[in-house]
Parts: structure tokens; C-alpha cells; sequence
């Protein structure tokens, strides 16, 4: 009981400052990494307190769209003439940004789906 309501304060908390760090990533490499881990460790949380989880086959889509945004950077910078992740001409706050959204939702899958299969199991 007293950890759903400690966990209704703490969950937006969490969710912000994993934006922030998402956000914070343009300025430097990292950002992603950082936020999925947040995200992931706020879903933990959640899961530990009502006792649901989110299934195994949604972590699968998510890891792969974060797969998927990653490696897109890099073919359209190979279709422009560039080298692989040469983002440079998106502008470098868009390129690295959305670098760093692919690695923050691969990481969140991965962590969560690790949590998961270990407590879950």
C-alpha cells in the first residue's frame, strides 16, 4: 500500500527525468543509454507494485524500433554520400537526438525484458 502510493508521487518524477537526460543528450554522446535505463528502472518500480509487467513481445517491438531508428541514421547518411552514422547533415542536435531515442528505447526493452525473465520466471 505504501509503496503504490510512494510510487504514484515518484512515477512522473521519474518519466521527466528520464526526458531531461533524453533531452540533454543533444549536447553530449550518452543521453540514450542513461534515459533507457531511467525509463526501465521506472517500470521495475511499477511492476513491483501492482504486480503487472508488460508483455515480452512488446519489448521485442520496442528493442526493434530502436534497432530500426538507429540504423536508419546510418543508411541515409550512406544515401547522402557520407559515412555510416556521418549525421552531419541532419544538423548534429536532430542527428545525435535520434540516435539517441533509438539507443534509449533499446536499452529500456533490453533492461526490462532482462528484469522480466529474471523475477518472472
Amino acid at each position: 500500500m505504501i509503496l503504490k502510493n510512494i510510487l504514484k508521487i515518484l512515477s512522473p518524477i521519474i518519466i521527466s527525468f528520464a526526458i531531461y537526460i533524453q533531452i540533454q543528450a543533444e549536447d553530449a554522446i550518452g543521453g540514450g543509454f542513461q534515459s533507457g535505463l531511467i525509463l526501465a528502472s521506472g517500470m521495475i518500480l511499477y511492476s513491483i507494485a501492482y504486480n503487472k509487467i508488460l508483455p515480452i513481445n512488446l519489448l521485442k517491438k520496442i528493442a526493434a524500433l530502436g534497432v530500426t531508428i538507429y540504423f536508419s541514421v546510418g543508411m541515409f547518411s550512406m544515401i547522402n554520400g557520407k559515412s555510416f552514422l556521418d549525421y552531419g547533415y541532419l544538423g548534429q542536435g536532430l542527428g545525435i537526438c535520434i540516435i539517441e531515442i533509438g539507443v534509449a528505447f533499446t536499452v529500456f526493452s533490453a533492461i526490462s525484458a532482462i528484469y522480466i525473465m529474471v523475477a518472472h520466471d
